[in-house]
């Protein structure tokens, strides 16, 4: 399956209507795309562009984990998603199992099974989606604090991926974490 690259990097505000947007991936032309988000409202703006060198390439693959969510003081699950994304390449084969686990050690799996085989949102991105169902077992551990652990294989290699919930959850996706991987997950780099 062959898919476009999205690379996605910050850029520096210069004054109040002023950004700075640095080159990303290969030398080339480039649909760019800025999405913003202030006080005053949101701004998406897309242009072309054509870069002569290259410029930065993910320091290390993008992941995100969702299975609790708490937005009216009661712990639920609206689904198990995981994505990641800036791998190196797209696997030819890739499973993901994840496991919750509450301070005491209780703890609940949910197979994700193996990749999903519909068309790729960039090259090198991988997601998986399970329904509400999936996650809200791990709404019955005790306490509110908890332990993600993924076992992600890509290829017949094998990667875990670790992050706390709430602890970790990253303010942009909302009830998402961030995932720490070991070894590193294979990154892009051109």
């Amino acid at each position: 399956m062959s898919c476009s690259r999205q690379i996605t990097v910050p850029i520096t505000m210069l004054s109040q209507k002023r950004f700075r947007v640095v080159p990303a991936g290969n030398a080339g032309t480039w649909d760019v795309d800025i999405f913003g988000r202030g006080p005053g409202g949101d701004v998406i703006t897309t242009f072309r562009w054509t870069t002569e060198r290259s410029g930065a390439f993910p320091d290390a693959v993008t992941s995100s984990l969702a299975v609790l969510a708490d937005h009216d003081g009661k712990l639920d699950s609206y689904g198990v998603e995981l994505g990641i994304s800036d791998l190196a390449r797209r696997p030819k084969t890739a499973s993901a199992e994840v496991t919750v686990i509450a301070d005491n050690g209780d703890q609940v799996s949910i197979d994700l099974g193996p990749m999903p085989k519909e068309d790729c949102y960039s090259a090198g991105q991988i997601y998986w989606t399970k329904p509400a169902s999936a996650g809200r077992p791990a709404t019955a551990l005790p306490g509110y604090r908890f332990t993600y652990v993924v076992r992600l294989t890509l290829d017949g290699v094998t990667y875990t991926g670790r992050g706390l919930w709430p602890a970790d959850t990253n303010a942009d996706i909302t009830p998402s974490i961030d995932l720490v991987w070991t070894p590193g997950l294979p990154v892009y780099s051109g």
